[in-house]
């Protein structure tokens, strides 16, 4: 985990991660532990472009509220995002904390039937406690 920064009273932390092993070089990303100093408020952590790291989600849910994860949802698996059938192999208390976004239009999967909160949609707004 990065050193934090804070804008508008709320605390930020990058998360390194990795978006594509490489035979070369390795591609990372970084996902944003997003949250505030006081005990009320709700954390959050968003992947960003990610493969399947379930040491670093593992780590990673023990300090959030709520996860926002990439998602993979097609039948071809590409080794850049984490795939659907990945997540569905997480602890149901890292489950039941995380929405999926940036899967394939018309999914085949209903993310709730397997203990997670859910697809989300266009459109779709979400609102913490401060």
């Amino acid at each position: 985990m990065a050193i934090p920064f804070y804008w508008e009273d709320i605390r930020f932390e990058m998360v390194k991660m990795l978006h594509i092993a490489g035979e070369q070089c390795n591609l990372y990303s970084y996902g944003l532990l997003m949250g505030t100093d006081t005990a009320n408020g709700t954390s959050t952590f968003i992947s960003t472009d990610a493969v399947f790291q379930p040491e670093l989600l593992n780590k990673v849910s023990q300090k959030v509220d709520v996860i926002f994860h990439d998602c993979e949802t097609a039948a071809y698996k590409t080794n850049v995002h984490a795939h659907y059938d990945q997540l569905c192999t997480l602890p149901a208390e890292i489950k039941q904390k995380m929405w999926l976004y940036h899967y394939q239009a018309a999914p085949a999967q209903v993310p709730q039937e397997n203990g997670f909160l859910g697809f989300i949609v266009k459109g779709q707004e979400f609102s913490f406690p401060d």
